[in-house]
């Protein structure tokens, strides 16, 4: 292979090694998503099912699809992103107590929220998830946070199943 051309070549391979790689709808960087089809509203019955099955209630709902309905007017928005779209809110006390006690910087992490929201081109798709929490090299502070990720994992496993 010529000079020129086993250069080239391996720098087509340094671009593509050092290309930020894709990440799929499903798979946003600070979120883990995950799809189940069925109603909206019955999808959002299984989440709030499963937070109580699991030893907590919901403490607020954000209405986030009908905010933007509501206010598309009045920021000149011409697409429509959700068709319905809530955030419900709840809070692990023994979970959320542990993370404050090993790293109180975890305040930022709480309440624990776990999205439901269909969008508007995919009717029948619903996707339920919640913000990814960082992963923290070790000690306590590791602990304590992917004993909330084991929380959040289960609850939309069991609400998506």
């Amino acid at each position: 292979m010529p000079l020129r051309s086993a250069a080239a070549s391996l720098a087509l391979v340094a671009l593509i090694a050092l290309a930020p790689r894709a990440v799929t709808a499903a798979e946003p960087p600070f979120a883990t998503i995950t799809e189940k089809r069925g109603a909206f509203d019955d999808v959002v019955f299984d989440v709030r099912q499963a937070i109580t099955q699991a030893g907590f209630s919901v403490d607020a709902t954000s209405h986030v699809g009908d905010m933007l309905a509501r206010t598309a007017k009045d920021v000149g928005a011409t697409k429509e992103v959700y068709k319905s779209a809530v955030g419900l809110q709840f809070c692990s006390v023994r979970l959320s107590r542990a993370m404050f006690e090993a790293d109180p910087t975890t305040i930022a992490l709480c309440p624990s929220v776990i999205v439901v929201y269909e969008l508007a081109g995919r009717p029948g798709v619903v996707h339920v998830g919640y913000r990814r929490l960082p992963e923290i090299a070790e000690g306590a502070a590791r602990e304590a946070i992917d004993a909330q990720r084991r929380m959040l994992d289960a609850i939309v496993k069991e609400a998506t199943q």
